[in-house]
């Protein structure tokens, strides 16, 4: 998570617009982004929902508060607020494959995996080297007892990044399911 906002808060930069008033005003946001994530990271959930919320007042269409407003829903549970919020992100920016991703695991944590598995295929045709899609996917598989095809996604997550831990944890299970 943090390795993902971390990413966001680095795009905003290269986004910076040119005329000194439009800078000041994304500088401004670049704060008020920056204080949210950490309340959202300390566990001042309200706190950083409110800063979002004042930030997309400004600009409705910020897809980086949109996203991060999403992902503080999503591990809130509130999965509903979630959606309408990573839709909105997603819709103003196709190409933003993160959006997609925490809005396709809003919808296999909210057990719609229907969507869950529309939303991540799309994701993964956006950006087929990212790894959290992968793994989404995997788990939305898993979840419906469809081990091969949870497993070959398991694996291309590690291969993508070696270093996960969830893609083995799912592996193992998998294993275990089968010899049951």
């Amino acid at each position: 998570m943090i390795k993902a906002l971390s990413l966001i808060i680095s795009l905003m930069v290269f986004m910076l617009p040119l005329n000194s008033e439009a800078q000041n005003k994304t500088m401004h946001t670049k704060e008020w982004m920056h204080e949210a994530i950490q309340a959202g990271m300390k566990g001042h959930t309200q706190r950083a929902i409110d800063i979002f919320n004042a930030i997309l007042k400004s600009n409705p269409n910020n897809i980086f508060a949109l996203n991060n407003l999403g992902k503080i829903y999503l591990d809130s549970k509130k999965f509903d607020e979630a959606i309408v919020v990573l839709k909105k992100a997603w819709e103003l920016n196709p190409k933003f494959y993160m959006a997609g991703n925490t809005l396709g695991d809003t919808y296999k944590q909210s057990g719609d995996y229907e969507k869950a598995e529309i939303t991540l295929k799309q994701v993964i045709k956006v950006n087929p080297e990212f790894e959290l899609a992968y793994l989404n996917l995997g788990e939305v598989y898993f979840r419906q007892k469809k081990y091969d095809d949870a497993e070959k996604l398991l694996k291309q997550a590690l291969s993508l990044m070696p270093e996960l831990k969830r893609p083995k944890i799912f592996l193992s299970k998998i294993m275990e399911a089968k010899t049951k």
